[in-house]
């Protein structure tokens, strides 16, 4: 996280527990959040059935831009 932080002088890099989709709608909406950047994997449609998927649940969740990169 360091390593990342320390390439993105502008951004915020904090570890949060719990649930991913959870603290991060919590996060976004207790900071003064522009943009979510998250990565995004292909994963099959029957992966997606069963596990769900992260990015497509902050994409409906979240207030503010998402930007996906692969």
């Amino acid at each position: 996280l360091e390593a990342v932080a320390a390439r993105l002088p502008q951004a915020t890099c904090d570890l949060v527990a719990g649930d991913p989709e959870e603290a991060l709608a919590r996060e976004i909406e207790s900071r003064d959040v522009d943009l979510l950047l998250m990565g995004a994997y292909g994963h099959s449609p029957l992966r997606r059935l069963i596990v769900g998927s992260l990015t497509t649940a902050m994409m409906q969740r979240c207030r503010v831009p998402v930007l996906l990169f692969r």
